[in-house]
């Protein structure tokens, strides 16, 4: 006997694949509107009474031939003190425009003869009566009620202003409705549901593509049980372990046995969404069916001059929805969902490519991304985790990155080129909109130069400011409505948000956070500054089942588990031995100086200049200089003397475009017939994330223990974490600068096959509070203070197989 299928499905995701039209518009709020959603769905709530009863989660399983199909959602709220019950769908207005909404009347197509006429939002489509209506039915089939009244209410976040709809049905009449909603999605459905059970029984089968390097399985294994259990995973995986597939594949074997739906996997830089890929395309020459998408950021994929949404302007944009489902079917024959081909696809039926790929990320059994999609209050995919309705797994990759990239996520920047931009605009404009945004400006800039420091921490927040802000922001769309399409209104939309995601974030401000003032030569920024983002990363955390969290530089394991999740008990922490035999590579400390401000001279840099000549002569090859800063490099540039030597130097430049970075990596040839010398900065762009296997680099020599001079805002770290009875030094310096120099000496050995050294320059490498940071394969660390030892050391490194 055949096993019936089942299907699962949100009432949200079923009626907007049915009802949803329309082009797409410009938000004024971004994904700000998802907050102010939820505080005016809690709002309206408040205000009901006693006999209210509010968000209700419920569940229903439609038998047909061959197929159960369960459907679930969230009622809003229900009225249970009257002689009819009555169903609250509650729906936040947050557009800004001046007066009150306007409202129209529609019909549903399927109910032409009952000449039911029911008012809705205009420009909104049908799709609020409709997610209604099938909670009624639902509600009513569950509690064998013959009638039903549904009241949906309108609410303005900024007025307050409560504009209610109340119409009554027969279950005849539901069913009915229910019936044709259900049956115009159950081909999609079917087709859907045929492929993930295919999918499922395909992965069921399917083995390690490789054979398991050492350690590898032991993640695997570890990832899976992590899953199993729903636990959150951190490992220190070890350059060369294989960490990527050694996360995927568990976790993908896990998807074919139900215990996920989807798979996020997180990442900070380009190199690791590549590598996913490969992996994913590695699986899937095994047939294991998988749909995956790579999220790219709006302004990449953009198909015009500029991401201005709006349909008169926008052809991708105009009638969006009404194109979607031909292209949705259209994409589904591809497994890899690339920006190449997502926007080959949007080119192809007319339609917007990003929100191509955000309709796309609630197919895909993979979703590959930076962390910001699931971690940022602004940018995260509002689709996906309004309201989890699926099991998810994260998988953080390079998670080092977290606490830094978290702290941003929910600090807010003002600055002078934000508050610049609309300028030309304002200047020929008389409105009371313009004159605030100019006093705004100039206020900014009489604050910023009232202090002569570069630093600057307020007691408070300047209240001229907020005050600007606040006003331009609750008139300045009213402006931006009444503009054609053009430039100046694509920078005023930009404007706009910036300050609104600036002033949002006072809802988050509390004792983590303060008012900083920021002053370079490049840029001056009023800064909300985050000093800790745990709280708000930890919320997002439990959006998933299970979460590994993984690098190579996750040391010490209780700074991390403490700057990302807090510790608990159930949190799992694993530290792998590295894959590689540690012959193959030298780790040698030079203390007879250091790079400490107070000590360097012009024989710091002179004996810098003279070691990197000594030990770079040793061998034919490449290697990596990393320096404290740009300045500290142009010094010791000024010392070092190649003249008659097999040498060339090539260095790192403040600013550089993205071509400028690919002709310095080019450089690095296995072939090259001299010496080639890179000189960097530590934290850079060349010391993290760069892939330079075999003999591309054969050394690198790492001068100081990466801290960075001391600023205000580490020090106000420091201060915090303190309070926090944590070492306020090793959170706020010590952790984060090692953690540089742990990535940087990672540049070296990249395959099995690699050999090379690691050269550590300054005496703090000697000191236990270094020591006891050095990863395990570095644990045989030959320290010297004299450079004739070390250039012979080197040299029998080089001449000795010593495996």
């Amino acid at each position: 006997m055949e096993t019936k299928k089942k299907i699962s499905i949100s009432v949200g995701q079923l009626v907007k694949y049915v009802y949803q039209e329309g082009s797409l518009a410009v938000s004024m709020q971004g994904n700000l509107q998802r907050l102010r959603g939820i505080a005016g769905h809690q709002s309206v709530q408040k205000s009901r009474g006693d006999n209210y009863q509010s968000e209700l989660t419920i569940n229903y399983l439609h038998q047909l031939p061959g197929i159960d199909i369960e459907i679930n959602g969230r009622i809003d709220g229900l009225f249970t003190d009257e002689e009819i019950t009555t169903l609250e769908e509650i729906k936040t207005i947050s557009d800004f425009k001046t007066g009150d909404p306007k409202f129209e009347i529609i019909f549903f197509p399927c109910f032409s003869e009952y000449k039911e006429a029911i008012p809705t939002l205009r420009g909104k489509s049908a799709i609020h009566w409709a997610q209604a209506l099938m909670y009624a039915y639902i509600w009513c089939k569950n509690n064998n009620l013959p009638y039903l009244r549904i009241k949906l209410t309108y609410y303005h976040n900024e007025t307050n202003k409560e504009y209610p709809f109340l119409a009554d049905f027969s279950i005849t009449w539901l069913e009915t409705f229910f019936n044709y909603t259900l049956q115009q999605w159950l081909n999609w459905a079917k087709s859907l549901s045929k492929r993930i059970a295919i999918r499922n029984a395909r992965i069921q089968t399917l083995d390690f593509p490789f054979e398991f390097r050492k350690e590898q399985r032991k993640m695997a294994v570890a990832v899976y049980n992590a899953i199993n259990n729903g636990q959150m995973l951190y490992v220190r995986a070890p350059t060369g372990t294989g960490k990527t597939m050694a996360s995927l594949y568990p976790a993908i074997k896990a998807m074919g046995e139900k215990k996920i739906d989807k798979l996020f996997f997180l990442t900070a830089k380009t190199v690791g969404r590549t590598v996913a890929v490969n992996a994913l395309r590695i699986l899937n020459e095994k047939e294991a069916n998988l749909k995956y998408l790579v999220l790219t950021a709006k302004e990449k994929t953009c198909l015009m001059e500029f991401p201005l949404c709006e349909p008169t302007f926008c052809p991708y944009a105009d009638n969006f929805f009404g194109k979607l489902k031909v292209a949705l079917t259209d994409i589904m024959q591809y497994n890899e969902w690339d920006s190449t081909l997502i926007q080959e696809i949007a080119e192809k039926h007319i339609i917007c490519p990003f929100e191509l790929a955000l309709t796309l990320s609630e197919y895909a059994d993979v979703v590959i991304c930076d962390y910001n999609y699931v971690f940022d209050p602004i940018v995260m995919i509002k689709r996906l985790f309004d309201e989890v309705r699926e099991k998810y797994c994260f998988l953080i990759d390079e998670a080092h990155n977290m606490p830094d990239r978290a702290r941003e996520m929910y600090s807010g920047n003002l600055t002078l080129e934000i508050l610049n931009s609309p300028m030309p605009f304002f200047k020929e404009n008389n409105s009371a909109v313009a004159k605030e945004a100019i006093a705004l400006r100039d206020n900014f800039i009489q604050l910023a130069n009232s202090f002569q420091q570069n630093e600057i921490l307020l007691k408070d927040f300047p209240h001229i400011i907020k005050k600007s802000i606040i006003m331009i922001i609750n008139h300045l769309p009213d402006i931006i409505f009444k503009l054609s399409p053009s430039k100046i209104k694509y920078i005023l939309i930009c404007y706009y948000y910036e300050l609104y995601f600036y002033i949002d974030t006072f809802s988050w401000y509390g004792d983590n956070y303060k008012t900083v003032i920021l002053k370079s030569a490049q840029e001056t920024n009023l800064k909300l500054y985050c000093l800790n983002a745990t709280e708000y990363i930890k919320g997002c955390l439990q959006n998933a089942i299970a979460t590994a969290i993984f690098s190579a530089t996750l040391i010490p394991y209780d700074y991390y588990e403490y700057m990302i999740s807090y510790q608990s008990p159930k949190n799992k922490y694993i530290a792998l031995s590295s894959p590689f035999a540690k012959e193959k590579c030298e780790v040698i400390a030079y203390t007879a100086l250091t790079s400490e401000y107070k000590s360097r001279s012009e024989d710091t840099y002179q004996d810098i200049a003279d070691l990197i000549i000594s030990v770079c002569a040793q061998k034919q090859g490449n290697y990596l200089i990393y320096y404290p800063s740009f300045a500290f490099m142009e010094q010791v540039m000024r010392k070092i003397d190649i003249k008659g030597k097999n040498m060339r130097i090539i260095n790192q430049e403040r600013l550089m475009s993205e071509e400028a970075r690919k002709d310095f990596l080019s450089n690095f040839k296995a072939d090259n017939p001299y010496a080639l010398i890179g000189m960097a900065v530590l934290g850079g762009i060349f010391a993290e994330g760069i892939d330079l296997e075999g003999d591309k680099l054969i050394g690198s020599i790492i001068i100081g223990v990466g801290l960075s001079a001391m600023d205000l805002q580490k020090d106000l770290l420091k201060s915090y974490f303190r309070k926090q009875n944590k070492n306020g030094f090793n959170y706020a310096y010590r952790y984060p600068a090692f953690n540089k120099v742990l990535q940087a000496g990672g540049r070296v050995i990249r395959t099995e096959n690699d050999r090379g050294i690691i050269i550590l320059v300054d005496y703090r490498y000697t000191v236990r509070a270094y020591k006891e940071l050095f990863p395990v394969e570095w644990q045989h660390v030959y320290s010297c203070s004299n450079i004739k030892k070390i250039e012979r050391y080197v040299k029998e490194f080089w001449e000795f197989e010593k495996i």
